[in-house]
């Protein structure tokens, strides 16, 4: 059995090593109830314990080990006078002595069982398989991929303008990251978004695109281009497993910007990972002074205590409720009631998603103050922004006009 205890990086970056070391001890000693009287327990390395059984006569005799396993760490663990719940992900491979097998490739094996136990949602376990090898290769074959695409320069930021609903300006573009692939072309992040996410190394290309976004701001600042804020995605592992605090920083004094002309997005859903956890990131964040917003609201389920809690600057209304409005009214109603949150709290509201003008129209009248999508703008190479702000700039068209 290979084990690994999930999201233990968690706990140890947000409570320290010192907690991080004796919830290992805690670990060990629990892992040694389970398994029998001859049976050998290994740390492994880590966060990660391997179990040797021999003599097993099927395979339900080892379910019933795993599933005392997995039941005696989901007890709660005291650390640090808190009360801590883990979960462990097991992966399992058999030897009954005919195969062509060795010690390391039978561990591998129930490393990559346990891989595939974490990918089907931790807290459980899997048998090994032959097609997970191929699965291995297949991440493997990715993750160096992404490694090569980083060196290389093959990843680009494309840039989105937001508009002020009252003066038609752009107030703000969002960096968007896209793949210049060497065989097949510009691929948009939905394709391979989710594999950088599982592979961990999503912490790596974010600060890439936390730097590169500010510097290009600085370069159209140079250029002599109106003021606007550009705004980054930050992803849940940024936040919570790397020092996103001194990435910021460190970008920030790299550009030489003003700190109040970066604003960092957050998806919904990070807020159901460490409230506490993520609440201390934010207001360290807000002490620099950038500002933040919450991306794709209105598919959570928001205490709003804790809501109010956060130091948010923006609410962006998901583009799935903003398709919606203009046929569905239960997307304009909600739509409606977030404008209603959003101002009560003295926060500013973001459309995105937005298609047609009758979008358009209706989103002025809930009071939304920014717009973002294909109908007032598109994601856009850097050279074309300062022209599409220039554009929209119209007082500083008129006086062009005037000087010519």
């Amino acid at each position: 059995m290979f084990i690994d205890v999930d999201r233990f990086k968690l706990v140890n970056d947000s409570m320290g090593h010192d907690a991080g070391d004796e919830l290992l001890r805690i670990v060990a000693k629990r892992l040694q109830y389970p398994i029998r009287k001859g049976d050998q327990l290994f740390r492994w390395g880590g966060d990660e314990f391997t179990v040797l059984l021999e003599n097993v006569t099927d395979t339900n005799m080892v379910e019933n080990m795993v599933r005392r396993i997995i039941d005696t760490l989901a007890e709660p663990i005291k650390l640090k006078e808190r009360e801590v719940l883990v979960t462990t992900s097991v992966g399992i491979a058999m030897y009954s002595g005919e195969e062509d097998l060795n010690s390391v490739q039978l561990i591998s094996n129930a490393d990559a069982a346990m891989y595939r136990a974490k990918r089907a949602g931790r807290n459980g376990y899997k048998f090994y398989d032959s097609a997970m090898n191929d699965k291995a290769f297949e991440r493997l074959t990715v993750e160096t991929s992404f490694k090569q695409a980083l060196r290389n320069g093959e990843f680009r930021l494309y840039y989105q303008p937001r508009l002020s609903v009252f003066s038609g300006k752009v107030t703000a573009v969002e960096a968007l990251l896209r793949w210049q692939h060497p065989q097949h072309g510009l691929i948009t992040p939905d394709k391979f978004i989710h594999l950088l996410e599982d592979s961990g190394l999503i912490t790596e290309v974010g600060e890439w695109v936390l730097k590169s976004a500010c510097k290009q701001l600085k370069k159209w600042q140079l250029a002599g281009m109106p003021s606007v804020r550009v705004s980054v995605n930050v992803s849940a592992k940024q936040l919570l497993f790397a020092n996103i605090v001194d990435q910021v920083n460190r970008a920030i004094s790299e550009a030489n910007i003003d700190p109040h002309s970066l604003e960092l997005e957050f998806a919904e859903n990070l807020f159901v990972e460490d409230k506490k956890r993520v609440l201390q990131v934010m207001r360290q964040l807000k002490e620099i002074g950038v500002a933040l917003s919450i991306d794709d609201f209105g598919f959570g389920y928001w205490p709003l205590s804790y809501l109010q809690s956060l130091p948010i600057d923006y609410i962006k209304i998901s583009h799935e409720i903003v398709h919606g409005i203009t046929e569905n009214k239960g997307d304009l109603v909600t739509t409606r009631a977030i404008a209603r949150l959003a101002h009560s709290m003295n926060i500013r509201l973001v459309a995105k998603g937005v298609e047609n003008q009758g979008q358009v129209e209706l989103l002025k009248k809930t009071c939304c103050h920014e717009l973002q999508g294909y109908q007032v703008g598109k994601p856009s190479k850097p050279m074309q922004i300062p022209l599409i702000v220039a554009a929209r700039d119209v007082p500083r068209v008129r006086k062009l006009a005037l000087l010519q």
